[in-house]
């Protein structure tokens, strides 16, 4: 969750597959998306694209993304009034007309990392405990001990055998949209002692 995906919509003609120039057929799209709308006018190349950030659904949730091409009939239907779009109630205007619809279902996902620590002997010191996340356009993201201000990766244990295990819910936004994503965890113990663990993750 929390992943920005880049969405690309096209007219094609029906068996062909061939993209049609949107010009003098359609002249907006409108994409909802759950209790959202989002208006996106054609681009230079007649392409409708725009991002969207899938923060409000939970994992495993299904997920309709649903387009609709309109042509203008009289005046927009629709309006930015003050970053919100209104629609017009105008009963003198005709409405906007759907020229072409579709729709696609996706499914929201969300990665929990877990990484085990052995510490047999001293107790970890939580607060030094640092999670980095590598992406492959070289950024990183550092988390630390869950805190209601400040949400990070929990530690339970140890189990008898003196292992932690350290859990964090990570944001798409964090990790790579596809591949393996690399995650280090480093933490001391109450003597000072470093201990590390890495692993690569499955991202989709």
């Amino acid at each position: 969750m929390g992943e920005t995906v880049r969405f690309d919509f096209v007219l094609t003609q029906a068996g062909s597959g061939r993209m049609i120039d949107p010009i003098g057929l359609v002249d907006y799209c409108v994409v909802a998306i759950g209790n959202d709308r989002v208006h996106v006018d054609a681009g230079a190349l007649g392409h409708f694209l725009f991002a969207y950030t899938f923060d409000k659904f939970r994992p495993g949730e299904g997920i309709v993304v649903e387009a609709r091409a309109y042509r203008i009939r009289g005046h927009r239907d629709y309006m930015n009034i003050a970053g919100e779009w209104v629609r017009s109630q105008s009963s003198s205007d005709l409405p906007d007309h759907i020229v072409v619809a579709d729709s696609i279902r996706m499914t929201a996902y969300a990665l929990t990392l877990e990484l085990q620590v052995q510490s047999p002997g001293s107790p970890l010191d939580a607060e030094s405990g640092v999670l980095r996340i590598r992406r492959r356009d070289g950024s990183e993201t550092l988390r630390y001990i869950d805190r209601p201000h400040r949400p990070g990766f929990t530690v339970e244990g140890p189990d008898v055998r003196g292992t932690y295990v350290i859990r964090y819910a990570a944001r798409g936004d964090e990790l790579n949209s596809t591949g393996k994503t690399p995650v280090e965890f480093v933490i001391h113990d109450r003597t000072g002692k470093r201990l590390a663990e890495a692993r690569l993750f499955d991202t989709p």
